[in-house]
């Protein structure tokens, strides 16, 4: 196919399908200049835009309060104020497990309810939460998670559902994998005092 036919080929197939994606693959193309690379861009997009729209949950909490429920994350990585750089071991969750799931770091127990900058989070492509908490206790609501890549679409280039209850004093979260890495939830706003300790040493 010659390379002038093929945005006019890729948006009537993306439009066609997906109407209210059109958005991403404008900018797709306008990123991906040659031939080669808009077709593994189109490769990457539907990857990614069909296994993260492809999710519905609505699952149930069946004691998900209860640390028999639950699973522990306790990684202080994770606060918002936790910067990662080229070079260090970024977080992925792209092994976790589909379940219930509460942060209990001292960095804070909080997926944040507002954009987090890429590369922060301990990771490239931070996970956020496009919604706020439930605020009466047991409650189990269903709220947006966004990934941040390259702060592209207010930082919500990726999205998908997620779980939420109020246990009282603590939330807990029906999470999802994400489906490559390095893409991590963030979790808590606290400054991770271990590793400024380390590097003031």
């Amino acid at each position: 196919m010659e390379i002038r036919n093929l945005n006019k080929y890729l948006k009537k197939l993306l439009c066609y399908s997906f109407p209210c994606f059109h958005r991403y693959l404008v900018t797709f193309l306008q990123l991906h200049t040659t031939h080669s690379d808009k077709l593994k861009a189109l490769c990457f997009f539907f990857n990614s835009r069909l296994l993260v729209s492809s999710v519905s949950q609505i699952p149930a909490c069946n004691n998900c309060c209860s640390n028999k429920t639950y699973t522990e994350i306790n990684n202080p990585r994770r606060s918002t104020k936790s910067s990662w750089n080229k070079g260090e071991n970024a977080l992925c969750d792209r092994d976790l497990q589909l379940g219930w799931y509460r942060f209990t770091s001292f960095a804070g127990g909080k997926i944040p309810e507002r954009m987090v900058a890429q590369d922060h989070c301990g990771t490239p492509a931070p996970v956020w939460l496009n919604g706020r908490h439930p605020t009466k206790k047991g409650q189990n609501v269903v709220r947006q998670a966004c990934v941040n890549k390259l702060d592209l679409n207010n930082g919500c280039w990726e999205f998908f559902d997620i779980n939420i209850v109020n246990c009282g004093d603590y939330f807990v979260y029906y999470l999802r994998p994400p489906d490559y890495c390095s893409v991590a939830y963030c979790a808590g706003e606290q400054s991770n005092k271990c590793r400024s300790m380390i590097v003031s040493n």
